[in-house]
Order: C-alpha cells, then structure tokens, then sequence
C-alpha cells in the first residue's frame, strides 16, 4: 500500500488512457479509482488499529500516507472520525 497511486499509473498498469480507465472503473466496480483506493486504505488502517499496537503515524505510513496530517484527513471523511477515535473504542 505504500506505493504512490496515481490515476496515471493506474492506467498506464492497464494499458489503457485515463479516462477510459476511469470509466471502466467506475462501471465495474460503482466508485473511481481513487475513491476506492482510499476506502481499501482507510480498510487496512481499520483493521492495523483493531489489531495492532502500531502508533497512528505508524499505521499512516503503512498504508501510503506519508502526513499525519493528510493521513487524519483522509481518515476521517471516509470512516466518520479520527484514527485516535476509532482507536480508543478497541
């Protein structure tokens, strides 16, 4: 997960244009690319946080996020809270 995704190299794995790839996407699966790349990544954080004694940063960093910061963000819009939050409830 600490790969760098991009649309483009999304595409460019599938040999295909972005914007094709992207509505390919979409049609299969119902969410872009990148939407669901950041639902499997805050997915795994879920799961380091439950079962893991990984600090917050650590887990940020084990699933791509290289800010606290950015990783907090992302968290929070797609889980509903904070990684601190969700951490203390197991």
């Amino acid at each position: 997960m600490r790969r760098k995704w991009t649309l483009k190299s999304l595409a460019e794995n599938a040999s295909m244009s972005r914007s094709v790839f992207a509505r390919r996407f979409q049609d299969v699966l119902g969410e872009t690319p990148m939407d669901y790349l950041a639902n499997l990544r805050m997915a795994k954080a879920s799961e380091q946080l439950m079962t893991s004694n990984n600090t917050i940063s650590e887990v940020a960093e084990r699933v791509g996020h290289q800010s606290g910061n950015a990783f907090n963000t992302a968290f929070k819009r797609v889980v509903g809270g904070t990684p601190r939050q969700f951490a203390t409830q197991f």
